[in-house]
């Protein structure tokens, strides 16, 4: 007998039954290596989209990071601090599989929450801006007095600037002056321009500790300290050199602080309380900051607040001693 796979040798038009079984087994087989092929291929393309998933969420962190507040703590979202309201937002992530017979996508809303900081009224600033000038009993003016018009209106202020010490000239001091004074970062931000000018009425002394003591009168200042008395800023010496022991800056930002505070005092703007709102906060600069830093962190340029209320019309220029009002300016630390 012949095996059964032999095919047959005769002409016969219907096909033997080990032929039939033959050929079947044969599409069997051929069906088990397409799938194998076809599962293969699937796996391939599954794994082709997941690079590209991954570098797309990369590239999101990486994004959100760079928009991260720099003084705020670090966080898994994305927080930006502005005044007067602080928002955080959560970037939404999305990620999906694709596959030759399904695709699945996997969504995360974005989710914004916003933080208003409640707004500072003018009563928890400061006391009322004058409107007229008002004098002690003797009739003497405490302070002159800006023309009135909107807040921020433009205000230039002229000063004769002078050094009255050997290691600094009047005109370096000057110009380190009028840098600090016109930075972007200062009261300009209020409307004001800075000049120097050698004949004009206001004017800063650049002295040692016992002169700056005698300019400062009624002021106590203990050969240490500086002072703003009507028209004339009075600069120690010593601090100008090498600022406090306290100082956690640059000499520089010294510097920049000492000008901004005493001139700030000139264009009528007083000590706030508390003195430091809360540890870690950058210092008002109408913050005592020479006589310590309670907490804050020093700092050479107005704050937001410190901004709105110098931008106030008509301008106290060159308050005497005696002109004080209460409530005084409130520190309200907002972030910056």
């Amino acid at each position: 007998m012949r095996p059964f796979w032999h095919l047959p040798t005769t002409n016969s038009s219907k096909p033997s039954t080990a032929y039939d079984s033959l050929a079947l087994l044969a599409v069997l087989v051929a069906s088990l290596f397409l799938l194998a092929a076809c599962g293969d291929a699937t796996d391939d393309a599954s794994g082709a989209d997941q690079p590209n998933l991954d570098g797309s969420e990369a590239d999101a962190d990486a994004d959100g990071d760079s928009n991260d507040d720099a003084d705020a703590p670090s966080t898994s979202s994305t927080t930006s601090t502005s005044s007067p309201s602080t928002t955080s937002t959560t970037a939404a992530t999305t990620s999906s599989t694709t596959t030759s017979s399904s695709s699945t996508t996997t969504t995360t809303t974005t989710t914004t929450t916003t933080t208003s900081v409640p707004p500072v009224t003018e009563e928890q600033l400061a006391a009322p801006q004058p409107t007229v000038v008002e004098t002690l009993p003797d009739g003497t003016p405490m302070f002159d007095l800006g023309q009135p018009g909107p807040d921020g209106s433009p205000q230039e202020v002229r000063i004769r600037i002078e050094s009255r010490v050997d290691d600094f000239a009047s005109a370096d001091l000057a110009q380190t002056m009028m840098a600090i004074l016109n930075d972007p970062r200062s009261w300009p931000r209020a409307g004001f321009t800075f000049v120097a000018d050698d004949t004009a009425t206001y004017q800063v002394i650049l002295a040692e500790g016992p002169e700056v003591d005698q300019l400062c009168l009624p002021l106590r200042t203990g050969s240490f300290a500086s002072c703003q008395n009507g028209p004339i800023v009075a600069l120690n010496a010593s601090r100008w050199r090498s600022a406090v022991d306290h100082w956690d800056a640059e000499l520089a930002d010294y510097r920049g602080y000492l000008v901004n505070h005493e001139v700030g005092h000139l264009i009528g703007q007083r000590h706030p309380v508390p003195r430091c709102p809360f540890p870690g906060a950058a210092a008002a600069v109408m913050e005592q900051q020479t006589g310590g830093l309670a907490g804050c962190t020093g700092n050479a340029w107005p704050r937001d607040w410190e901004i709105a209320l110098a931008a106030r019309r008509p301008v106290v220029y060159a308050p005497i001693p005696a002109w004080g009002p209460d409530p005084r300016p409130t520190n309200v630390g907002e972030p910056q």
